[in-house]
């Protein structure tokens, strides 16, 4: 499968080169407190493009699931808001549904 994100919105568009690592990386049994936890072994990196064809790079933020737990785990025991709220949870969930639509429809 491709290694690029694109997103087309209706003042620029959104690539992005490479995958958050967490994922494989909890697979491959790395501790999420490892210092390397969370950052690609390769080049994660965007572009925003302008629709006059200008190009600005972006610094791709290095993950965090450790972080967000703790402060879910928090929120559990301390009844403070969650890291994540509910509605932004299901606006999340219906832009992945959006998302995998036009996908195949392309």
């Amino acid at each position: 499968p491709s290694r690029e994100i694109r997103l087309d919105g209706t003042k620029a568009s959104l690539t992005m080169e490479g995958f958050d690592p967490q994922e494989p990386q909890l697979r491959d049994k790395m501790p999420a407190d490892d210092p390397a936890f969370g950052r690609p072994e390769g080049h994660l990196s965007g572009k925003l493009i302008m629709p006059d064809g200008g190009k600005e790079s972006l610094t791709i933020e290095t993950g965090n699931w450790l972080t967000f737990y703790n402060t879910l785990a928090d929120a559990l025991r301390s009844g403070s808001p969650p890291p994540v709220l509910p509605d932004q949870a299901v606006i999340t969930a219906q832009l992945i549904d959006l998302a995998r639509e036009s996908a195949a429809t392309r």
